[in-house]
């Protein structure tokens, strides 16, 4: 299961069943336009799609869950502090 997240996006769904169902190619960006796009697209000039809403994203781990599939995990985590001071203070 968790090789299936990793190398799906490397897949192509073109002539399957389900192609339709995938969201439409952006069209090109207009950099003149007067109001970003409704969904998120063209904020990145160079990688219109990143950003977009319904875009599926590619995680770098596999998804760890409190009880394997969908609750939160509570128990083994820094506290919220603890990462944002680290964060923030870091010598850049």
């Amino acid at each position: 299961m968790a090789q299936s997240t990793f190398a799906l996006p490397r897949f192509s769904l073109k002539g399957s069943q389900i192609a339709e169902t995938c969201p439409a190619a952006p069209a090109a960006c207009d950099p003149a336009a007067r109001y970003r796009t409704l969904d998120g697209s063209c904020n990145n000039q160079q990688r219109t799609a990143w950003g977009k809403s319904n875009i599926a994203l590619q995680r770098l781990l596999p998804p760890q869950y409190g009880d394997g599939l969908g609750t939160p995990r509570t128990r083994g985590l820094p506290s919220a502090r603890a990462v944002s001071t680290a964060v923030t203070s870091a010598q850049v």
